[in-house]
Parts: C-alpha cells; sequence; structure tokens
C-alpha cells in the first residue's frame, strides 16, 4: 500500500471512528485514554488523532471545585467547562451541577447553553469540620432521556471528568 493510500485509510478510519463515537455506535469502546474499535488496537498516533476528532465532533463538559477560607467557614466553588470545540446546546432544565454531602443534596447549579470554551461557575460556604473531614462531591447531573432526545448537541462524550470532590476538615 502507498503511503498516500494509507494516509487516506486512516483518515477514513479516523471519520468513521468519529462518526460512531458521536452516534453512540456500541462496538466503539471509549475507556480513559484507551480507544478501541472492535478487536483492533490503534498506535499512539492514531490514538491522539482519533482522540482530537472526537474532540471536533463532540461536547465534553468537565467538573471541577475548589475550596478556600472564608473565616470561620469555606467556601466551594463549583462549576462545569465546556472542555470541547463543540457548542453545547440544551434547555436549562435538563442538567445541573449537584453538590451533596453524606448523600444529602447541599446545592444545585442549573445552566443550559454553554459555547466551546465557556464556564459557569457557583459558590457556596460551608461549616469547618471539626472531628472529621466532611467530603462535598460535585456531580453531573442530567435528565435520563438526555441521550436519547435527537439533541446530539447535549451529549457528552467524556463521562470520566463528570465528577468532583472537596475534602473539608477543621483546618478548611
Amino acid at each position: 500500500m502507498t503511503p498516500f493510500a494509507k494516509t487516506i485509510t486512516l483518515a477514513a478510519a479516523l471519520v468513521a471512528v468519529a462518526s460512531a463515537a458521536t452516534a453512540g455506535d456500541p462496538k466503539l469502546k471509549l475507556i480513559g485514554k484507551n480507544l478501541a474499535v472492535q478487536k483492533h488496537q490503534l498506535s499512539p498516533s492514531q490514538l491522539n488523532r482519533a482522540q482530537q476528532a472526537l474532540r471536533r465532533t463532540c461536547v465534553d463538559l468537565a467538573v471541577f471545585a475548589n475550596k478556600s477560607r472564608v473565616g470561620d467557614r469555606v467556601r466551594i466553588t463549583y462549576g462545569v467547562r465546556n472542555v470541547s470545540s463543540t457548542n453545547y446546546v440544551s434547555g436549562s432544565n435538563q442538567q445541573a451541577i449537584a453538590v451533596s454531602s453524606n448523600g444529602h443534596a447541599v446545592a444545585v447549579g442549573r445552566f443550559g447553553n454553554l459555547n466551546a470554551g465557556q464556564t459557569r461557575s457557583w459558590s457556596i460556604d460551608v461549616p469547618l469540620a471539626f472531628e472529621f473531614p466532611n467530603t462535598y462531591a460535585v456531580i453531573y447531573s442530567y435528565d435520563p432521556d438526555i441521550y436519547i432526545d435527537g439533541n446530539t448537541a447535549n451529549d457528552d462524550c467524556n463521562r470520566a471528568n463528570n465528577r468532583s470532590e472537596v475534602v473539608v476538615t477543621h483546618a478548611g
């Protein structure tokens, strides 16, 4: 096979991988940074190109959480960032960033459209933990039908970064 034919074949394979990923093809498995198509393992350079193609064709929302001491309390700043180059287009009632502690909801930040590179954030103040550390889970939560509503612009293709945690101690 000539170098040109190899390049065309690889390009076609990458387009197929990206198309399958955005269509939710069960034959495509995204596991961390390991991208496999059925039984064929991609080389590191092919993997990098396929991941770049996927980032161009799907939405990737990343959840974050930070803490800072404010007097005798701790401020948790949490939010969501669209880390892809694709705009997230959705109704404001279809998803939220939820904060919970010990199984109880503490705060909810609702959002709708989120352009590529855009961030939405919220803050809550919580008490210091005196005896035992308190863990606050920050999770991207969405309607169960969001992946089957026909709107691919609100389908998050990377669920690995949809959760963050903050641990609050007596020192903050």
